[in-house]
């Protein structure tokens, strides 16, 4: 039972990677959409044992990721114009896979975690805008919102920041301010009801990839 976890750093898991939600480049933001920042919370140890997933659950998960490695490496065939949105759309359907593998109730805690991390960024989503009766008019706050924050972060690591660090520092600031502009386009009933879908606070730790560039280019 204490191998449980292996296939978390040996079947290319980067996939899955906690550091998209925590700040990374317009590109990799643009490959990991909103809808898919929860599947990639499963490489983390924490949130795999808040889930309780089996070994069986495990297995399976392995299995997907594999296909995917083997899907991503022919990837070099594709022409460099289609290999972003082709990256993309393979993700999404690894996403998906991947969350039909949990039970119910797991998939619930999952995206719980999910929305306490995404803060207003999960607004995006249409489940939640759904779950949250957003107006047209709301979501499409919450579109500018996200696509002015798109366009800052492009000036920032084009040159505007003075080094990497410096970089990361003012695209997790933006981050952060974004998103709780993005929480201000709700009215008290809709902020209520947010609070209550957001479910208990996760405690787990959540660990940051060492190589946050990694995945800008499929």
């Amino acid at each position: 039972m204490k191998n449980r976890h292996w296939w978390v750093t040996t079947t290319g898991l980067m996939f899955f990677s906690i550091s998209p939600i925590l700040a990374q480049p317009p590109r990799a933001q643009n490959l990991f959409p909103p809808e898919a920042q929860p599947s990639m919370l499963l490489s983390q140890k924490s949130v795999q044992e808040e889930l309780k997933l089996c070994d069986d659950q495990l297995k399976k998960l392995a299995e997907i990721i594999k296909k995917r490695q083997e899907a991503r490496e022919k990837m070099t065939d594709v022409d460099p114009k289609d290999r972003l949105p082709t990256m993309k759309k393979l993700i999404l359907e690894t996403s998906k896979q991947v969350r039909a593998i949990l039970k119910p109730e797991q998939d619930k805690r999952l995206l719980q975690i999910s929305w306490q991390l995404q803060g207003g960024q999960a607004l995006a989503t249409p489940p939640l805008a759904k779950e949250l009766n957003l107006t047209d008019e709301q979501q499409k706050k919450v579109r500018e919102l996200q696509n002015a924050m798109d366009k800052e972060l492009d000036k920032i690591y084009a040159g505007d920041a003075a080094s990497r660090d410096d970089a990361r520092k003012k695209s997790e600031e933006l981050t952060k301010t974004t998103r709780t502009k993005m929480l201000d386009v709700l009215t008290e009933p809709q902020r209520e009801r947010w609070q209550e879908l957001l479910g208990t606070p996760f405690k787990g730790e959540l660990r940051r990839e060492p190589n946050p560039g990694r995945c800008r280019e499929p």
